[in-house]
């Protein structure tokens, strides 16, 4: 067997590669030099960074194919005008800064595997970094839009007239549902600092006068009762423990009025095990929350029945995106 060390050592390297990429969205200089500011001592008066430091970065994001170089001035690639611009409208660059910002999380790695949980979870992260849950939140609204379209044309709702988005974050997935069903209002669930950007991001949009927000932490604020044709749940599960998780569906199933559908859309491991994406998603999740993890399709199932739920049917979303998720459909009888 001929065995070579270049993935290993491809892998154990690449962490260098990631970090100069973060942290030159983080201090947006793809935007300056889109800009016009694109010399290193323009950049280093606009954005107050020390010029040594700067151009080694810079002269880094030449090869790796993010900048060009004509003499003393540097340029987006066309990938780097495209997503990391501020402004472009497939911009990734507040979700990179929530991954930036979760550096300092991941160096912990090997001391969690000896206490079990982290000892700075998300609420920690939150408050040491007052930049984190607005860059966290619209990150969520960046890379959220296409799944969110999928979702909705999937769920028969014709004649639905209130929507629950447990854990609404931006209000992504609520909008979509409200385009495509007109006399829908939604009602979106969140934390304070979450529902502030959630408001400012759906003010845009006609369809804010459906919207109805709900300030809270979704394991102790009362959902109602028989109250909601549909709930949602995307992208929540992952963040809480088994036991969290059966309480929230409890809660939901409770919330939901006869015939009405409970749609849970998240990672999920599949018959076959944990995929590359998910596998290491996991991880993530183990190195910012106490109780977080990816949980399998058949758990969700169980979960679900154990409730009352019926018609339980699984429908992949963005099946052909480098990190597909899932979604579990439910209705209560």
């Amino acid at each position: 067997m001929n065995l070579d060390t270049k993935p290993i050592v491809d892998i154990v390297t690449g962490y260098r590669t990631a970090k100069i990429l973060l942290v030159a969205v983080y201090h947006d200089l793809f935007t300056l030099i889109d800009g016009g500011t694109n010399s290193v001592g323009e950049i280093c008066q606009r954005a107050r960074l020390n010029p040594r430091a700067t151009e080694i970065l810079l002269e880094a994001l030449v090869p790796l194919g993010f900048l060009e170089k004509t003499g003393a001035r540097y340029h987006n690639s066309a990938e780097s005008e495209r997503f990391l611009v501020h402004g472009k409208p497939e911009y990734l660059g507040n979700n990179l800064k929530y991954q930036e910002m979760l550096w300092e999380a991941w160096g912990e790695l090997r001391e969690i595997l000896q206490y079990g949980q982290t000892q700075r979870p998300l609420e920690t992260l939150l408050s040491d970094n007052p930049g984190f849950s607005q860059e966290y939140i619209l990150g969520m609204h960046n890379i959220s839009q296409g799944p969110a379209r999928e979702l909705a044309e999937i769920v028969p709702l014709e004649r639905a007239q209130k929507m629950l988005d447990v854990g609404a974050g931006p209000g992504t997935f609520s909008l979509e549902f409200l385009k495509r069903y007109p006399t829908m209002n939604a009602y979106l669930l969140d934390l304070p600092g979450t529902i502030e950007v959630a408001e400012s991001i759906l003010a845009h949009h006609p369809e804010s006068s459906r919207v109805r927000f709900i300030t809270g932490n979704y394991l102790y604020t009362d959902f109602g009762y028989k109250r909601f044709d549909l709930a949602l749940l995307s992208h929540v599960t992952h963040n809480e423990s088994e036991e969290n998780n059966r309480f929230l569906i409890w809660k939901t199933y409770r919330a939901l009025r006869p015939g009405g559908f409970m749609v849970v859309h998240d990672f999920m491991h599949n018959d076959a095990g944990a995929t590359k994406f998910n596998g290491i998603f996991s991880v993530h999740m183990l190195v910012y929350t106490r109780h977080g993890r990816v949980y399998s399709v058949q758990e969700y199932e169980k979960w679900l029945r154990h409730v009352g739920f019926k018609n339980i049917r699984k429908v992949p979303i963005a099946k052909n995106a480098p990190n597909p998720t899932m979604a579990i459909l439910a209705q209560r009888p």
